[in-house]
């Protein structure tokens, strides 16, 4: 189940039928790269959309112009700036990381519950605002909601005693795990064991 987007009822993705080497050459999408050539290689007949993104009407799941506008106004540009700092740290270190390590590496490195780019970004915006527009709490909910839409779409097309290997951005890691831990019926697998 990937970071993907279907207009199919079952959430099946028409583009894993025709995905082939070639594919692998074209698009360099990490579904295509991970998601797609381990099902291939698994000998999968599908591979399904489980992400969520908002429709017409519905809010957005990362308002984070209005939580940069609040910070502003509210003079605390500061939280912003150590954050956008720390997020910049990350992302530069795992760059030179993608020259000189191998994909299972990195992928070691993005699934550590500690991982630098994880859950804690989200939460050091959660003060921006004052008690009357609490964007930071507001992107904290949405952000929640997107990702228990996306495990609710997990739980209807997974059946009862299936594996389920779900290939999405690091940043849902912390929600997809927390439900896959709480949710019963379900248990969160380690995926480091499997790619040492």
């Amino acid at each position: 189940m990937v970071e993907m987007s279907s207009d199919e009822e079952d959430s099946r993705l028409s583009q894993y039928d025709s995905f082939s080497d070639a594919t692998l050459r074209e698009d360099d999408n990490e579904t295509v790269q991970i998601g797609f050539r381990l099902a291939k290689k698994l000998g999968l007949d599908t591979v399904r959309s489980i992400d969520e993104r908002p429709g017409p009407g519905e809010p957005d799941y990362f308002p984070f112009d209005r939580v940069a506008q609040t910070a502003k106004t509210s003079g605390q540009n500061s939280i912003l700036e150590a954050n956008h700092a720390t997020v910049s740290r990350s992302i530069d270190a795992f760059e030179r990381q993608q020259k000189i390590a191998s994909v299972a590496e990195l992928l070691i490195e993005v699934n550590r519950p500690d991982f630098a780019g994880g859950h804690d970004t989200y939460y050091r915006m959660l003060p921006i605002g004052r008690p009357e527009d609490q964007a930071g709490a507001e992107l904290n909910a949405r952000w929640y909601e997107r990702n228990a839409k996306i495990f609710a779409k997990l739980m209807h097309v997974a059946e009862p005693g299936e594996r389920v290997l779900v290939v999405f951005g690091a940043g849902h890691g912390y929600w997809l795990r927390h439900f896959a831990k709480e949710v019963p019926g379900f248990r969160s697998i380690d995926p480091i064991p499997f790619l040492k």
